[in-house]
């Protein structure tokens, strides 16, 4: 450890002083102290976002009164949409070779719901985390939820830590970010932390990281310290052990001890989320932010954040070098390697292309061009890195598949979690078209449904539901994941389904000449590309990262479920449930009997029932499945990358380093070098030391 600038001691220092709990008189609440800072900045005109301590933050959260009644109500309704998470009975029992830990989804709501009855949580906002500890068990970023309490601060510190390897090989160490950039100057003044809160720093960390929502281990050690593709993909620098989506670390200071003997305490601080903090007391903020019909805090801090997005998303990264092609927003950038005359690099941070108007088609026109350039250059190599990439539009990760490999019928194969409000959904939903879907009703439809290899229509919604058992769960026959006839346009194109015809019909580099490189923070969309590329297209990975130890890790650490329901999405169905039976309700054959109609509005979740305000809530809707394995989905399926390598300082501040480290490891150059690397293979450890390139 460096001592610390004075800037650095005199800004953390200001945060703890200006509202230290220790400071306060304990009769003032400590909402009224926060608002008292927060109105006393607006004075001052200070435009930077308001922070105070964290202790008295979390003292604020913690006053919120809770009801017991409205408590009750609102977990009840919150299980109807867990039921529709489709790994429920797989993540009690998970498979050999599933990293993290099995988990009781529904006996923990349950758990949650008898506590609410009985009146056992001290105030609102424990009650929320109570719900969030359940969710976040689970390790899926398809499955969580922002709750009323928890949009009012974000939680931070401010010392950055970074895991480095002095060449890459060699098992990093912990260091502070400042520290490691005086490292390379003068490595004998700085020193690796080495305990946190007096327990070994690593195990720490790896327990700290227990709860992310990312499904591997190696993933979540690498999401806990910053990354600049995640900044290019809009979703901050910061990582999850100084910004851990915002939410309480359990800490109002936590101590950082170093190989030489010093310290340093980390102070907790918390960021006002809220427009105006104008709340007097716990119970005024529950009032106005929790009940429903209140103003929420999660719009205006949404749009607000969304404006700063799309701001920064149009910035050409400056960590990057100067790229061939870069898409607008971002979401995909292309570059040729100086030392390295015959390698192309693609970064694809992200696949959110359905934010912006347009970009889909932009995105799939810039892989194109890209590929074209990199072809015509006389380029026969190829990096594609989605490091940090948390998914999104599925159509652009289909698309990106087919222009590697125009010539294979893409295979994707998925299940549902049959339960009584989704047979009833679908039953009412099966005379939907693509004309008349007015419900976000694809993936559920009728009309969407077909078989893997999508060369067979469902002809009834009975056929496809089942239900079929699977490893103990109730799960519908197999089908793809979208029917791409469908779903293909000019404004979302899979080129060679529907409109859109195949410009190109063979692949533009061999699949020996394309290495996929990750952090391990590939989620959603950015897995089903990926699966597609390595399964399909016979591509080869490497991972960069990962905890401190020798052995494998996987490329894809983040969720591998193949669509994602969002409440609001499920709130869609419902209603068109509704209107659709109503509708046919004297019909000679209606959609739903009037006992099934009842049986819908029981079991379905239903919006306008909820006491709380709920800013968001997702599931994961769809499992995914290989060829050849329909039993176990992707998420539960241990994959390690085909080669390991960690980072260094230099890949850190030049993430484009990586691309050369990349590519020297899995093919080499023409220059005598040696090399030391480890290569993992189907879990196998293979050693190759001191090996002479010429």
């Amino acid at each position: 450890m460096l001592p610390k600038s004075p800037l650095f001691v005199a800004l953390t220092g200001a945060l703890s002083a200006v509202a230290a709990p220790s400071a306060l008189v304990r009769s003032e609440e400590p909402c009224a102290k926060v608002s008292s800072l927060y109105q006393q900045a607006v004075k001052a005109n200070v435009t930077e976002p308001m922070m105070v301590d964290g202790g008295l933050a979390h003292e604020c959260l913690q006053s919120m009164p809770f009801d017991a009644q409205k408590g009750a109500k609102f977990v009840s309704e919150l299980t109807k949409y867990v039921q529709f998470q489709s790994t429920i009975e797989l993540l009690e029992d998970p498979p050999d070779g599933y990293l993290s830990a099995p988990t009781d989804l529904l006996g923990g709501m349950d758990e949650v719901l008898a506590k609410a009855k009985s009146n056992q949580f001290s105030s609102h906002y424990e009650f929320e985390n109570a719900i969030l500890r359940v969710l976040h068990s689970a390790n899926d970023g398809h499955l969580g939820a922002t709750l009323c309490s928890n949009t009012i601060f974000y939680f931070k510190n401010l010392v950055s830590l970074i895991s480095i390897s002095s060449d890459g090989v060699q098992l990093p160490q912990l260091y502070t970010l400042d520290d490691a950039n005086v490292l390379q100057k003068d490595p004998k003044i700085v020193s690796p932390v080495v305990t946190i809160n007096g327990h070994e720093a690593v195990s720490y960390l790896n327990q700290y990281a227990e709860s992310d929502h990312l499904q591997d281990p190696d993933a979540r050690y690498n999401h806990l310290f910053p990354s600049h593709a995640r900044y290019v993909a809009q979703q901050g620098l910061a990582g999850t052990w100084t910004f851990n989506s915002g939410l309480w670390p359990g800490y109002e200071s936590q101590n950082l001890t170093f190989a030489n003997g010093t310290s340093l305490e980390v102070p907790t601080l918390a960021q006002v989320a809220l427009e105006d903090f104008k709340y007097r007391n716990g119970s005024a903020l529950w009032e106005g932010i929790c009940l429903l019909q209140s103003e929420s805090a999660s719009d205006d801090t949404v749009d607000s954040l969304s404006k700063r997005s799309d701001s920064a998303g149009k910035k050409t990264p400056s960590m990057y070098p100067k790229p061939i092609m870069r898409d607008e927003y971002n979401t995909i950038s292309g570059y040729f390697l100086e030392d390295d005359e015959d390698v192309a690099a693609l970064f694809v941070p992200s696949f959110e292309t359905n934010k912006y108007e347009g970009d889909p088609l932009a995105f799939a026109n810039h892989a194109t061009d890209f590929v074209k350039k990199a072809v015509d250059a006389g380029k026969k190599k190829l990096i594609i890195d989605v490091s940090g990439n948390p998914g999104g539009n599925t159509a652009s990760g289909y698309d990106l598949f087919r222009v590697f490999f125009p010539q294979m019928e893409m295979y994707t194969a998925s299940r549902i979690r049959t339960h009584k409000s989704v047979n009833l959904i679908g039953q009412a939903l099966a005379s939907l078209t693509d004309d008349t879907d007015y419900y976000g009703a694809e993936g559920i439809a009728l009309y969407d449904l077909v078989s893997p290899n999508q060369t067979y229509h469902f002809q009834s919604w009975e056929e496809y539901y089942g239900p079929q058992q699977v490893n103990g769960a109730n799960l519908s026959h197999i089908a793809a994941n979208f029917d791409f006839d469908v779903i293909s346009g000019w404004e979302t194109p899979i080129r060679g389904y529907g409109p859109v015809k195949l410009n190109d019909t063979e692949s533009p580099f061999a699949p020996k000449n394309i290495l996929i490189v990750t952090d391990g923070y590939c989620t959603s969309t950015c897995t089903l590309f990926t699966e597609l590329m390595t399964h399909l297209g016979g591509v080869k990975t490497l991972a960069f990262g990962g905890r401190p130890q020798n052995g494998p890790m996987q490329a894809m650490g983040g969720s591998k479920g193949s669509q994602v329901a969002s409440s609001a999405l499920i709130d869609a169905w419902v209603e068109g449930a509704k209107i659709l039976a109503e509708k046919s309700a004297q019909d000679e054959k209606p959609l739903l009997s009037l006992e099934q109609r009842r049986a819908l509005n029981d079991s379905a979740p239903a919006v306008e029932e909820l006491p709380f305000n709920l800013p968001s809530l997702t599931v994961n809707w769809k499992n995914s499945y290989l060829r050849g394995n329909h039993e176990i989905p992707v998420q539960f399926l241990y994959e390690p990358a085909d080669c390991r390598l960690f980072y260094t300082w230099e890949n850190y501040k030049s993430p484009a380093t990586t691309w050369k480290a990349a590519t020297r490891a899995w093919w080499g150059n023409d220059e005598q070098h040696e090399y030391k690397l480890k290569i993992w293979t189907y879990a196998r450890v293979v050693i190759f030391i001191d090996v002479a390139r010429t």
